[in-house]
């Protein structure tokens, strides 16, 4: 009777064990995150979510491990999209800017959905450090390229561009003051067809501030000067 008993009693536990792997594996949908000083880290497969909490500024978004189509996508805590991106083999970074569009400081839950396992991270973009203009970014054809933080006073920015070639597009440029996350208007885009161009804007304020630009299909790549 005891041993039958005890008998009753390793199979009801190996069965409880075994119910409880099956709801952890079937919860298995979170990512693995970590923050490290102002970087976030994610790291999963195929589709995961997890909670961060941003500041706000400027982070630099890298997919860091893993290959192929990855799809990012950062929800408020209503599950709202705030921002959307799809990383691959060519385009593997994304400047995201918090404050001064939708995304504002506080939690949000990070969506990843990958064809594989991946890692990405979320790297905020720090004032020390922070170079002098001009600034030059330099990149291949639909290279995504961000610049080292610049110091900048407030006042006129001149923007130069050079293309190899004439692009069927237009480029992309865009630049944000990495305390406040307030982006820069632009007066107009790098225009299709043209080698070469350029414009001046205006910064409100003296501050240090962050760049990326994206070099259009068929430009060959090229190079876009900030100065003052």
């Amino acid at each position: 009777m005891k041993r039958n008993l005890l008998v009753a009693s390793v199979v009801c536990a190996l069965v409880t064990a075994a119910l409880a792997a099956g709801v952890a594996a079937a919860s298995g949908q979170k990512a693995a995150g970590s923050a490290a000083g102002n970087v976030i880290t994610l790291t999963g497969t195929e589709k995961k979510t997890a909670p961060a909490n941003l500041s706000g500024g400027a982070y630099i978004l890298r997919r860091t491990a893993g290959e192929g189509f990855l799809s990012i996508t950062i929800q408020d805590k209503a599950g709202a999209p705030l921002y959307t991106n799809f990383l691959n083999d060519l385009v593997s970074a994304d400047l995201v800017v918090v404050g001064g569009g939708l995304i504002k400081p506080g939690d949000v839950v990070i969506e990843v959905d990958g064809m594989s396992a991946w890692t990405v991270t979320l790297t905020k973009v720090e004032a020390p450090g922070a170079v002098a203009l001009p600034q030059v970014l330099a990149g291949a054809e639909r290279a995504v390229v961000i610049c080292k933080p610049f110091k900048a006073s407030a006042g006129s920015l001149v923007m130069s561009y050079t293309y190899k070639a004439a692009p069927k597009g237009t480029g992309t440029l865009t630049i944000c003051n990495i305390a406040t996350g307030q982006t820069v208007p632009m007066s107009q885009m790098m225009t299709a067809h043209k080698v070469s161009g350029g414009w001046t804007m205006t910064l409100p304020e003296a501050g240090v501030y962050v760049a990326q630009t994206i070099f259009p299909l068929a430009s060959g790549g090229g190079e876009v000067k900030l100065s003052q």
